[in-house]
């Protein structure tokens, strides 16, 4: 597995900031859930419970079911879709007419451009990332990261983990 490139929470909302919808949307949902791009692309408002701010999946990669809490500023966003799209619409349509859902080259692509307007290297992955490194500074545990994202095995989960506390991990686990 490829290191994921690093950002930071600042990064991420430069990011976020720096974006038009459904882009700003698309990197929120991901800096604030560590979903794979390929599982918000595919996310339809039947997947939100907004009575308990969650997003509740499948994810596509391991076919195991996922459910994070979202912030209110985040449900919002979802309200407001909610407002001109029904439970089964994607909530990132394509404009493209052969495709239900905007696609994954598409956000790549929006994501480069905005990094390099604003100095920053990263891609998609890095959100996922930064969200496991978010729970591992606040928990000090790999096991919960692992669980969070849905790792099977806790090597895999390493690859998210900075550096300088990948020794001590290994100390700890290995």
């Amino acid at each position: 597995m490829n290191k994921p490139k690093r950002i930071d929470s600042v990064d991420a909302l430069m990011i976020i900031q720096a974006s038009c919808y459904p882009y700003n949307m698309i990197y929120q949902i991901m800096f604030e859930t560590g979903f794979r791009i390929s599982d918000v692309i595919q996310l339809k408002l039947k997947h939100v419970d907004l009575m308990k701010n969650m997003i509740i999946i499948t994810e596509q990669k391991s076919g195991k079911h996922r459910a994070v809490e979202i912030s209110a500023g985040l449900a919002k966003k979802f309200i407001e879709r909610s407002k001109f799209q029904g439970k089964e619409d994607y909530i990132f349509k394509s404009r493209n007419f052969y495709e239900n859902h905007i696609n994954r080259a598409t956000v790549h692509r929006h994501l480069k451009n905005i990094c390099a307007g604003i100095g920053i290297d990263c891609s998609a992955h890095s959100f996922r990332a930064l969200y496991a490194q978010r729970i591992y500074n606040r928990t000090n545990s790999l096991k919960i990261v692992q669980e969070a994202l849905n790792h099977s095995k806790s090597e895999i989960t390493m690859a998210y983990v900075d550096e300088n506390q990948k020794k001590e991990l290994r100390e700890r686990y290995f």
